[in-house]
């Protein structure tokens, strides 16, 4: 065992170094693909810089103005001015590039002459954000000295993060194609990738089983996480004002968490704890004050950057979750990955708050990495729904079977235990039932009586399963339910309940005196809550029946469970 343990860690950790190594290059090469190539002629690093026609000096990029530089604060209209001593006659196509811009509205002059524009200075309904404008440079208008004037028009702070370069499009074509994809295309290709796939999930939710407790959630989560990316995207006319286009995304992040929360508590069936209920509260008013308190962007801002300070605990809270209950496919490891992409997005936000000189530039960057991430947490939906209708379309014709079928009551007999086996690739829960004094009853009434009752008990537990959820006959007396994504906490109530209602049955043999059903009940979980090691399905059914049996010798009616102090009835104490 100990080999075994020491084996996971070293693939852990190499798993771990190498996807760090990727991350990095992968990085690395956005960066890279963000600079000026050699030959390129680049705008001189410092920049003039004026509000509203008053000059506020000098800088050198990247370079901010407004409540996120510090240089200024309040909305207005911005100009930086770059000189570029270079000649640029000896390019045959030339294309001002400017690589990453954000503010609300921007236009552009070369010499004089203005390149072009993006969104509505006059009302300023427009977002623009991590994007890289080109414009082509009309050759009647370079000069031996030219000068860029950039204006742009922000409600709060604006930005130039990447140094202009002018680049010829027939040589530089790819560069142009890769900045335009990244900057541009990519963060509405995520958007709707994360809308699609939402609404993926929710249909297999519906129309397939088994499925996970929280898919529901989970669907809704990806159609909130692909709304996120709105606000890392250029929008050039807003259908609401800017200040409310921001506090719906902002407000938007906080349900997010509540989302992720909610999932975590159904993936694992157990119940809330005070930190849940706190957190709830706490981001549902976060989120109720972000949408109506702030009357300006610049206040919106200040205010978020307090209400993120409520999911920090969120990430470690995750990781020992995670750690715990040892959830696999489908669940916790797929919501780390949602988790930690809005959690770097805010950890962005307060990285422009410690570093405001420079936390756009960051920013900039760590979108990439927050991309990056995003493609994780949709490729792991993606493979998990897969995974779903592959092992749905096996089980179609399998589970459909008539030889797979008990024929007195219509549940599943032994035959589906192998395909289960294979099927179930996530947490699960065993109940065992054993009918008392069943024998007794066949002996003296004849088997149509028992048969009888064993009909009237696979009804009154089927009434109580979900439709995903599996009954099997596996022995004369014997019953077991196998219950898909289901936690110790929730099997052990749902034992009770069965047991309750079949104990109030009616059962009269000769047509006088009254037969009590009774049973004996044992519960088990397919992950050890100390070591995390999950077990085949043939060892938890052998552990529930040792439970099952247990519950017998303390008398009539009894759930015992494995490693989980449940009692019923109330004041009897299991192992």
């Amino acid at each position: 065992m100990l080999n075994l343990k020491l084996h996971r860690r070293i693939v852990s950790f190499t798993v771990f170094v190498l996807a760090a190594a990727g991350i990095i290059s992968v990085l690395a090469a956005l960066i890279k693909l963000y600079s000026p190539p050699s030959d390129a002629v680049v705008m001189a690093h410092e920049v003039s810089i004026a509000k509203n026609g008053l000059p506020l000096g000098t800088g050198t990029v990247p370079v901010t103005a407004g409540s996120s530089g510090r240089t200024s604060s309040g909305s207005g209209l911005y100009r930086f001015s770059f000189l570029c001593h270079r000649p640029l006659q000896s390019f045959y196509s030339p294309v001002l590039v400017i690589p990453f811009v954000a503010g609300n509205s921007c236009s552009v002059r070369f010499n004089g002459s203005q390149l072009g524009k993006f969104g509505d200075r006059v009302t300023g309904n427009t977002s623009v954000w991590n994007t890289a404008f080109f414009f082509r440079v009309p050759s009647d208008a370079i000069l031996q000295t030219n000068q860029i004037d950039i204006d742009i028009f922000s409600f709060a702070g604006v930005g130039i993060f990447g140094n202009p370069f002018i680049l010829d499009a027939d040589t530089g074509s790819f560069r142009l194609f890769a900045l335009a994809f990244l900057t541009v295309y990519l963060p509405w290709i995520f958007l709707g990738l994360g809308v699609v796939t939402g609404l993926m999930v929710l249909a297999v939710s519906f129309l397939s089983a088994p499925k996970i407790d929280g898919q529901i959630l989970i669907g809704i989560e990806c159609i909130v996480t692909g709304i996120l990316f709105l606000d890392y995207t250029s929008i050039e006319y807003l259908p609401v004002t800017y200040l409310r286009f921001s506090k719906i995304l902002l407000s938007l992040r906080h349900i997010y968490f509540l989302l992720l929360l909610l999932i975590a508590l159904a993936v694992t069936g157990r119940a809330a704890s005070s930190f849940e209920y706190i957190f709830s509260v706490v981001q549902l008013s976060c989120a109720f004050l972000l949408l109506f308190y702030p009357r300006t962007i610049t206040l919106l801002e200040r205010t978020f950057s307090y209400t993120c300070l409520s999911v920090l605990p969120l990430l470690p809270y995750f990781i020992f979750y995670c750690r715990k209950y040892r959830i696999k496919d489908g669940g916790l490891g797929i919501l780390l990955s949602g988790a930690f992409t809005v959690f770097m997005s805010v950890f962005l936000d307060l990285f422009q708050i410690v570093f405001p000189s420079g936390g756009f530039y960051i920013a900039h960057y760590g979108f990439s990495f927050v991309i990056l991430c995003f493609l994780i947490f949709i490729l792991g939906i993606i493979f998990f729904q897969y995974r779903s209708f592959a092992v749905g379309r096996r089980r179609f014709s399998i589970y459909t079977s008539e030889s797979a079928r008990d024929m007195p009551t219509g549940v599943f007999n032994r035959k589906i235990l192998c395909a289960l086996e294979h099927d179930l690739f996530y947490d699960f829960s065993v109940i065992f039932m054993r009918i008392d004094n069943l024998k007794s009853v066949n002996d003296r009434f004849g088997s149509a009586v028992g048969n009888k009752i064993l009909q009237d008990v696979a009804s009154c537990i089927r009434e109580h399963l979900r439709i995903h959820d599996y009954i099997i006959r596996v022995g004369e007396d014997e019953f077991v339910s196998v219950l898909p994504g289901c936690g110790i906490k929730t099997s052990c109530e749902l034992a009770a309940l069965i047991v309750n209602s079949i104990s109030l049955m009616k059962i009269f043999p000769d047509g006088h005196s009254q037969f009590v059903c009774t049973m004996a009940v044992g519960v088990a979980a397919s992950s050890h809550p100390a070591t995390g090691v999950v077990e085949k399905l043939s060892e938890i059914m052998a552990r529930a029946d040792a439970e099952a049996y247990k519950s017998s010798q303390t008398g009539k009616n009894r759930v015992a469970a494995t490693y989980y102090p449940f009692s019923f009835p109330s004041g009897d104490q299991t192992e």
